[in-house]
């Protein structure tokens, strides 16, 4: 009867610390299976680390083009040397464009290769921001058909996530200037007109991962515009 009676007391005790136990780990399996394989959608890059790393140098800087009119769209097989078959960029968006290159020059931020899509839109926004582009097919959107007949464009070995994943010159950052869908369907990034995403082309990531993902006016914020003399004449009124 002893015996019953201790078995009695302890059995509520027990219970209740399994039922503590379970009430944690529960938790803790369903969040691992909720998602498992699903990486965040940047990894930690703090942005007191962010300018000092880029004036170092290192990393590869993807631009979706700027500012459109996206209710203009491209022709059903644009082609890629006649800007009147696309969709191009808005006074704002080539205002956008050179922003950045004016916050690029005033923060120090070194360039190296400048890469774009052949699209007209693109090669503008890397002209207006940085004077310079050089057409790299590997990006093009994924939905991009040539003229004539419907088929697929042969693109380089690798495409974008060999672009991302390729180290720029010492001491220079690598720009390219793309699509939003061509770096989605390669990253599962999406980027606005105007936004960037930082990789680390070292990391050895594949896909490739952004270290950080800047809206539009991220560039501007740090570099607001200069007032000239007109303007401080004006405040003075």
């Amino acid at each position: 009867m002893g015996g019953v009676r201790h078995l009695s007391k302890t059995t509520p005790r027990a219970a209740a610390l399994l039922a503590a136990l379970l009430a944690l780990l529960v938790p803790a399996c369903a969040r691992e299976e909720e998602n498992p394989a699903s990486p965040p959608p940047e990894t930690t890059l703090s942005e007191a680390r962010l300018l000092p790393e880029l004036r170092e140098g290192g990393y590869v800087i993807f631009f979706r083009h700027a500012a459109t009119d996206l209710s203009v769209a491209d022709a059903r097989e644009p082609d890629l040397r006649d800007c009147s078959t696309q969709r191009n960029l808005t006074p704002e968006g080539r205002r956008q464009a050179e922003r950045i290159g004016e916050a690029f020059r005033r923060l120090g931020i070194p360039t190296g290769p400048v890469l774009t899509s052949p699209y007209c839109r693109t090669r503008t926004t890397a002209r207006l921001a940085f004077g310079r582009a050089k057409t790299e097919r590997a990006l093009l959107p994924p939905d991009y058909d040539p003229p004539g007949p419907r088929r697929h464009p042969d693109l380089p070995e690798g495409g974008l996530t060999r672009l991302l994943s390729t180290p720029p010159p010492p001491g220079k950052n690598a720009v390219l200037v793309g699509h939003e869908s061509a770096l989605r369907e390669v990253t599962g990034t999406s980027l606005p007109e105007g936004g960037a995403a930082i990789f680390a082309p070292h990391n050895g990531e594949n896909p490739p991962r952004p270290l950080k993902i800047l809206p539009p006016d991220y560039w501007t914020r740090l570099t607001p515009p200069r007032k000239t003399a007109q303007d401080g004449a004006r405040s003075r009124r």
